[in-house]
């Protein structure tokens, strides 16, 4: 079942204070679902899921005391096959239920890895990225993000791959 939208606030500047409580609602609800890996995906182009994506991780390392991988991909990545390869092998390494078969993986109790993509409207091998994931919150910017960009940003990641939206005021 896909999260609900989120009403939020634009995420925080990197200061001392702790993400608002929205970050921290999407941090326990993808916890929920299980997921080892989760891909921010803005919905529209020229958006970026950069900022929401880094305090997306530090809630999770200020719930768990543990470090929750960053990773930030560059259209540029996108373009080389073989940075495209290791970012797709990354994530489905932790994700071992979804790559090859394991001897009885154990389920995540919450995300290891958090990555923030261009927007897939621009850059669709992005999608790949996602497909190893398992799991996209599409980043919805108020007023500025088009329902048609959103549309196509879903047909592309397919609607199974999309665990919620992130509503950015």
């Amino acid at each position: 079942m896909p999260l609900g939208l989120s009403d939020a606030a634009p995420p925080a500047t990197h200061a001392a204070e702790p993400p608002g409580p929205e970050l921290q609602a999407l941090w326990f609800a993808l916890a929920a679902r299980e997921l080892a890996s989760v891909v921010l995906v803005p919905a529209d182009s020229g958006l970026s899921a950069a900022v929401l994506a880094t305090d997306l991780a530090e809630v999770g390392r200020r719930q768990l005391g543990l470090a929750v991988e960053l990773i930030v991909v560059q259209p540029s990545e996108l373009q080389s096959p073989a940075r495209l390869a290791a970012l797709v092998a990354a994530v489905t390494t932790a994700n071992p239920a979804r790559g090859a078969p394991a001897a009885a993986p154990a389920k995540p109790s919450r995300p290891s890895m958090i990555l923030a993509i261009p927007p897939v409207t621009e850059e669709p091998l992005g999608a790949a990225i996602v497909h190893a994931a398992g799991a996209a919150v599409l980043c919805v910017e108020r007023g500025r993000s088009r329902l048609s960009a959103i549309r196509r940003t879903a047909e592309i990641l397919g609607r199974a791959q999309i665990a919620g939206c992130f509503l950015i005021n």
